[in-house]
């Protein structure tokens, strides 16, 4: 995995629809999020980065429809594409949760699908085993 070609800019979007089980059985909730920002390259495999983003919809971590945050993040990875993501991430309006941080590692199974599993701890910690598909 090489990032030597890429650009110094550091961005993100996330767009979401799920439901709440752990509220009751028929709630859900959308939300859309953005960040841009800066990145450092180290090697051909590492890279850091940082980020202001910003938070639309119904958020889980507050009460607020919107909120914004600040996020500095380092991702490495080996040639065969698996790559390790670790990151802190602090909040302006959420103050039950106001930072948190999370560490990563996905391992690709085809070049649009990969696997991740992932912790992040704020007050306490969530695991979580995800499949990401990507369209090109």
């Amino acid at each position: 995995m090489s990032w030597a070609n890429e650009s110094k800019w550091s961005w993100k979007i996330n767009v979401g629809f799920d439901r709440q089980p752990a509220l009751c059985r028929t709630c859900k909730r959308s939300f859309v999020m953005g960040g841009a920002g800066q990145a450092w390259q180290f090697s051909n495999n590492t890279l850091a980065y940082s980020l202001v983003n910003g938070y639309l919809g119904d958020l889980a971590k507050n009460s607020q429809f919107y909120d914004s945050s600040v996020e500095v993040g380092i991702i490495t990875g080996t040639d065969s594409g698996v790559k390790l993501k670790a990151s802190y991430e602090k909040s302006f309006l959420n103050a039950k949760n106001p930072a948190q941080t999370k560490l990563e590692l996905a391992v690709p199974i085809s070049q649009d699908i990969d696997i991740r599993l992932a912790v992040t701890h704020a007050n306490s910690a969530m695991w979580q085993l995800k499949l990401n598909y990507y369209w090109q």
